[in-house]
């Protein structure tokens, strides 16, 4: 279950991330886009990734002291 949530959430922020930057995934090839775009969405996705294991550290933790 826990690598199924993490599934799960990484394709749900992957979905928001292409909603917000369409051109990122429609055009990437295309000259006129910046080529930051693509530093802008991976570096959105290491930060949901981040996210996802600060989530889990600090339930393991609550799990522990509890």
């Amino acid at each position: 279950m826990n690598n199924l949530t993490r599934l799960m959430f990484a394709i749900l922020c992957a979905f928001f991330v292409m909603l917000a930057m369409p051109e990122v995934f429609v055009e990437p090839f295309n000259a006129h886009k910046p080529w930051y775009l693509f530093l802008i969405a991976s570096a959105g996705y290491f930060l949901c990734r981040v996210v996802v294991m600060l989530l889990f550290l600090t339930k393991n933790v609550m799990k522990a002291k509890k």
